[in-house]
């Protein structure tokens, strides 16, 4: 798969990735049952990944967003995180039982002796959520728009769903054993199984401290203050005030000399800046539309 299929495939889910499953794992002097295992566990990962990316493209979905809709969410986000934890511990299970094998009949693969280690896909090109921002997408169905924003489920859904896209791109460019370097086989695997279980279950679905709360906690948080009512005024006022504070952070021009002296001395973070300026005031002109048409 290239990564222009990637970026047309629905929600960032490439068609057919889970045919290429089976015959990548295929190596010959590799038992029958440490086969099967990889190939199930890797399986049920990619469907989690792609139930994950699918549930956020189609939410909030053809109905009158409310409040139960928000709830739905969180109650299926709290869902998903406890199978992933599941399957994450499965898949890490078969990987190390499937890469013992290769090490006891290709000792080099342990010792790096045969070559640099990169694994078999192309590159990502990266993974964003399309359409409305969550946070807005919350708003709608009644959740108000700070308390989100607030949270960490922005950033958790951001980082989790790269991860699941990344996991669904490895997945569909695997190639059949044998086509690509063995050592790129094993480093894939070793890799795959670091991420699920290392990054999103440890790092993004439990809890790193109190003041970073993961998934389970994040949603469970948010769902109870679904019942704190929020009118979208607020939320209005609170992002012009988000907005100005930028506007007035923004540093003033260099005219004359000083232009000339430090012309593009800044310009990354003066466009930065810039970008974050824009972004709010697409949310203020958001919620001041949403205002109009259903006021709450």
């Amino acid at each position: 798969m290239t990564t222009g299929n990637a970026q047309v495939a629905t929600g960032g889910v490439p068609p057919g990735w889970e045919t290429h499953i089976y015959p990548g794992v295929q190596v010959a002097d590799v038992s029958l049952a440490a086969r099967a295992a990889l190939a199930s566990a890797l399986g049920e990962a990619g469907v989690e990944a792609e139930y994950f990316l699918l549930l956020l493209t189609s939410f909030p979905g053809a109905d009158q967003p409310a409040l139960e809709t928000a709830a739905w969410l969180y109650n299926a986000l709290e869902a998903w995180a406890a199978r992933v934890t599941t399957v994450g511990s499965s898949l890490e299970v078969a990987t190390q039982g499937y890469l013992g094998e290769l090490d006891m009949l290709y000792p080099e693969l342990r010792s790096g002796s045969a070559g640099a280690g990169e694994a078999w896909w192309t590159p990502f090109s990266g993974y964003t959520i399309g359409g409305t921002p969550l946070a807005l997408r919350l708003r709608r169905c009644g959740q108000g728009y700070r308390q989100v924003v607030e949270s960490r489920l922005p950033a958790l859904i951001e980082g989790i769903g790269e991860q699941m896209a990344f996991l669904l791109h490895a997945l569909d460019t695997l190639p059949p054993a044998g086509v690509a370097p063995l050592r790129a086989l094993y480093q894939g695997l070793s890799e795959i199984a670091l991420a699920l279980q290392g990054d999103v279950v440890l790092r993004r679905i439990r809890d790193l401290s109190p003041n970073y709360p993961g998934l389970v906690t994040t949603s469970a948080r948010l769902r109870i203050q679904l019942a704190i009512p929020v009118p979208i005024t607020d939320d209005i006022a609170w992002a012009r005030e988000q907005l100005a504070e930028l506007r007035g952070a923004q540093p003033a021009k260099p005219r004359g000399f000083g232009a000339r002296l430090f012309g593009g001395f800044g310009r990354k973070g003066s466009a930065a800046q810039s970008g974050a300026v824009r972004e709010w005031e697409e949310v203020v002109a958001a919620l001041v539309r949403m205002q109009g048409a259903n006021p709450r």
